[in-house]
């Protein structure tokens, strides 16, 4: 006799990935708390039951939703500032990146999940630390970027520049600013930033 224990319920039937994408899209759009399970059921395809024995509460969505599109960031972001080469040209693939991450296809307005909604959500002490986390681990990264780069005693400014630019991308794209205006914005601070490494 087989006396395993069972797995409660039927198995998922769905990509929990593709539908965290999805769920992060609806966030990203209406922020935490304008955003209704109603919404996210419907961009998922998934009931509402389904959703809770999936991820939680709302809460829970948001948090699984922004854990899994700030890894994805970071996987970018880490693939592009990794390379070997001219410093502007590796910030121009950088931001490039984000670009194309904070204006997919033709919603030009959603922007950074993390930028664009969680400084609203911070009523929630788990999106505080998040949120806090995500900050750190940015200015960690880009300062051992500058310091590979050359900079010293500019490293931390440079730095400092770059996660406050980081930072704009995401609000130009939230106002529904043209991707390729982004884009030369993102590559005058790129250009003046390798210019001042070399100072």
């Amino acid at each position: 006799m087989d006396d395993r224990p069972r797995p409660r319920g039927r198995p998922r039937t769905f990509d929990t990935d593709e539908a965290l994408a999805k769920i992060a899209d609806v966030f990203r759009m209406r922020g935490l708390d304008a955003a209704s399970l109603d919404d996210i059921s419907e961009a998922t395809g998934l009931s509402r039951p389904s959703l809770y024995a999936a991820f939680g509460n709302k809460n829970d969505l948001y948090l699984a939703a922004l854990d899994a599109f700030t890894s994805k960031v970071a996987q970018t972001a880490a693939q592009c500032l990794e390379q070997t080469g001219k410093i502007e040209d590796i910030l121009d693939d950088f931001f490039d990146a984000l670009v194309d991450l904070y204006t997919p296809g033709d919603k030009n307005t959603l922007g950074c999940l993390v930028w664009g909604t969680a400084p609203a959500a911070i009523h929630s002490e788990a999106v505080q630390a998040r949120l806090s986390a995500v900050l750190s681990a940015l200015d960690a990264l880009l300062l051992s970027v500058m310091q590979r780069a050359g900079a010293h005693e500019t490293a931390q400014a440079a730095a400092e520049l770059l996660a406050n630019t980081v930072i704009g991308v995401s609000t130009r794209a939230r106002a529904g600013t043209d991707p390729a205006e982004i884009r030369a914005h993102t590559r005058r601070a790129a250009k003046f930033i390798a210019a001042g490494l070399k100072k």
